[in-house]
């Protein structure tokens, strides 16, 4: 079933808060972050995240997770 930020947050090791940025894109995940969240939701990292580059050529991760 769904789960909270919050409960995500708890399982993984970091805040409500971090969640909620990296879920709405504001903030990429650093890299242990990220294989936390795909491995709790049992899902390759490459499906939770994608790279997309930015106007300025910048490269950020866009999360295909939801809480």
């Amino acid at each position: 079933g769904a789960m909270s930020q919050q409960q995500l947050a708890d399982h993984i090791g970091t805040t409500r808060q971090t969640v909620a940025l990296i879920e709405s894109g504001a903030q990429s995940p650093s890299l242990e972050i990220a294989f936390r969240i795909a491995l709790r939701f049992e899902k390759p990292l490459e499906e939770v995240f994608v790279r997309a580059e930015r106007p300025d050529g910048l490269l950020r991760s866009t999360s295909h997770f939801r809480t």
